[in-house]
């Protein structure tokens, strides 16, 4: 399946804005993680929502997955039937799901954004914390996934935290006129930081720039710190566009 050709996802076009699913364990009433349709049959989510879960085996298998969401004020389910790991470098997964008795994914599906969001952008995050049903929130990127050097040493400023500046400019590396930040902490992931919070069940959760495209996935967090600097309380950690989009399009994937 060649992902990124075959559902579109690249456009400069403004659409409505898609909302979220859950993806859950079947016969548990929670949901584990959230996702983002992509296609009428296809759901972007994180990787590891699938491989780990509480002490869950190490995989689950597709038929022990559901994709929820609402409608009309019901809570509605359809069964996964297959899903494929897009990259060993990003945490993210696509799900297919088996349409039922003629129920859909609500749509419309995603669309990416063409660049990365910078430093300061306002975007808007689409998750469902603690397995519930779907909360949006404002966001704000901290940590912008392409930025120069200036911008690097500027994001913390403050001296008293030179230590932890000079970690995130070490996670900076060449790419094009600028750097792009592939985290250290996450074995070298591309992210894109914003100010947030998230809370188990979030991780997969759709993030969208003004013009209702998808900036990111969520994929990690870290709780507030007493001791950070302003607007770095509650960072949570995105797959970047051009991350998600390099990862479908790089070769075919198939689906388990």
């Amino acid at each position: 399946v060649a992902l990124a050709a075959g559902v579109g996802l690249r456009t400069t076009a403004a659409r409505e804005v898609p909302c979220s699913v859950g993806i859950a364990i079947r016969g548990q009433s929670r949901s584990v993680a959230t996702g983002v349709p992509i296609a009428h049959d296809l759901v972007l989510t994180v990787r590891h929502a699938i491989e780990v879960h509480r002490g869950a085996p190490r995989r689950h298998a597709p038929d022990a997955l559901e994709v929820v969401f609402e409608r009309d004020g019901r809570r509605l389910r359809l069964p996964v039937s297959g899903y494929a790991f897009v990259s060993d470098r990003v945490d993210l997964a696509v799900l297919r799901v088996a349409p039922t008795n003629g129920l859909r994914l609500p749509g419309p599906p995603a669309r990416l954004a063409t660049a990365s969001a910078a430093q300061g952008t306002e975007l808007e995050a689409r998750h469902r914390p603690d397995g519930g049903a779907e909360r949006r929130d404002r966001v704000r990127v901290v940590l912008p996934f392409m930025a120069t050097t200036q911008e690097v040493l500027a994001l913390l400023g403050d001296a008293s935290h030179a230590a932890t500046r000079r970690a995130i400019h070490r996670s900076y590396r060449p790419h094009g006129p600028a750097l792009a930040h592939f985290s250290t902490r996450f074995g070298g992931q591309p992210v894109l930081g914003v100010a947030t919070f998230g809370s188990e069940g979030s991780s997969g959760a759709p993030v969208f720039d003004g013009e209702g495209r998808l900036a990111g996935i969520l994929f990690a967090g870290d709780a507030p710190v007493g001791d950070a600097p302003a607007g770095w309380h509650g960072h949570d950690a995105l797959v970047p566009a051009e991350a998600i989009y390099a990862a479908l399009s790089a070769s075919p994937v198939a689906m388990r």
